[in-house]
């Protein structure tokens, strides 16, 4: 008997012991990354933040958005960083802001990518030291930027936030526009479900749909989203176990544990919000619309049209306005992928890869005729950024959708300072 349990113990010791090398040997091949403890530690201390957050929180309001009678829907106006306009903000400046001739004051609109543009540039200082690094002679002014994007805003979301900020009182010498892949993708799955294009996205529009009432089944899709959060609270602490920490294998068992439940949550999330805007009411559907266009072609009319629209404003009011096509991985040709960015980055059989790779080029066509508007004289300042990481091999892109790192802003950041400065952007009263 003692003989029997001597070898179940040798036989469970080496089994042991083999799948821990073997994961040594498949860990980085199948998560992307390195095995470092104290990294995969934070990793997961950020994984329990999130679903804390999410399902443990006690009482007040997390919702990420409200209903905007404007805008669709905005930050909502009870988070940390964010402002009674609905605007997610860094510093406590005051609203609305106002112009003053030693500061050189910029507005960011556009969505996501915009957003993050937005936040890291203001924390990181990343587009006031590069501007500073380019034109000494302004090296002692300070640059204020002015957040306004909103995630899954598209066209004519950023023409609208603009004249509503102008409307408010608030003052900027110049306006920068990055967008792109949200007027198309966006605009796209409006159409698709029947929404109209021009309207806000039909997907985040489902917040205030929802909050009207839910009826059986997606209380039960619902509770199904609840108990995959908690199956990834319980094993991510597991891990934090001093007893599992170390293990290769433990930590890659999680990975592909962490993996699969979100890939379940994005599918049963997908399914929930499907079934919801089949039955949206016509508030977030908008008026009909003529399905015999092209969606694609109708796509690009939007952003077009409310690009000249955009422009017009700014020239009215005397601001120098840049608008900038966003990069997207899946534009051909525009980013060799790493091996970290082709795992977590790249899902070329999504819908969202599919519609950006047979309709990106159409939003650089149109592009090139925008260069072409004229306003007072003056022409649309439209730049084709989806081409400036082509040469870079690094970690940029951390999602499958459209977003960049701290790495990528900083990059896309410096490409707007050379702009600015050779376009003569800022007021020419800060060499004073």
């Amino acid at each position: 008997m003692i003989k029997h349990l001597g070898s179940l113990t040798i036989i469970l010791i080496v089994t042991l012991i083999l799948l821990e090398i073997v994961s040594t040997l498949v860990f980085t091949p199948l998560t992307g990354e390195t095995f470092n403890e104290p990294k995969i530690q934070i990793k997961y201390q950020n994984i329990l933040t999130e679903i804390d957050e999410k399902i443990n929180h006690n009482g007040g309001d997390n919702t990420t958005f409200m209903l905007h009678p404007y805008l669709g829907y905005v930050h909502n106006a009870l988070l940390p960083d964010v402002n009674s306009y609905g605007m997610l903000s860094n510093r406590l400046l005051p609203t609305p802001y106002k112009k003053s001739k030693d500061k050189f004051v910029i507005a960011v609109i556009g969505g996501s990518v915009a957003l993050h543009f937005a936040k890291e540039a203001e924390e990181k200082g990343f587009l006031e030291n590069a501007l500073h690094k380019i034109k000494p002679s302004i090296a002692n002014k300070e640059v204020i930027i002015l957040s306004f994007p909103v995630g899954g805003f598209k066209q004519p979301q950023h023409l609208f936030s603009l004249i509503h900020a102008l409307l408010m009182g608030f003052e900027f010498d110049l306006v920068i526009n990055i967008d792109g892949y949200n007027d198309l993708v966006i605009a796209i799955n409006n159409y698709t479900k029947g929404a109209n294009p021009t309207f806000p996205s039909i997907t985040t529009s489902m917040v205030g749909q929802l909050a009207k009432g839910i009826d059986y089944d997606l209380a039960k899709s619902l509770n199904k989203v609840h108990d995959l959060y908690k199956s990834g609270e319980n094993i991510t602490r597991l891990m934090m176990q001093p007893v599992f920490k170390k293990s290769r294998f433990m930590n890659l068992f999680t990975h592909l544990k962490i993996e699969s439940l979100k890939g379940k949550l994005n599918n049963l999330q997908y399914d929930i919000i499907q079934k919801s805007q089949h039955t949206a009411s016509l508030e977030f559907r908008g008026p009909p619309f003529d399905k015999s266009q092209d969606k694609y072609k109708m796509a690009v009319r939007i952003w077009k049209e409310a690009s000249i629209q955009t422009h017009a404003i700014t020239q009215l009011y005397g601001i120098k306005y840049l608008q900038i096509l966003q990069p997207n991985q899946y534009v051909e040709g525009s980013k060799e992928l790493s091996a970290h960015e082709k795992n977590v980055a790249y899902k070329p059989n999504s819908p969202w890869a599919k519609i950006v790779t047979k309709g990106y080029n159409l939003f650089r066509q149109e592009g090139k005729k925008l260069k072409q508007v004229k306003n007072n004289n003056k022409n649309l300042l439209f730049k084709d950024m989806t081409m400036i990481f082509k040469d870079n091999k690094e970690d940029l892109y951390f999602d499958d959708c459209c977003h960049f790192n701290l790495k990528g802003n900083e990059i896309l950041a410096q490409e707007v300072a050379q702009i600015i400065i050779s376009e003569e952007l800022y007021p020419k009263n800060l060499e004073q």
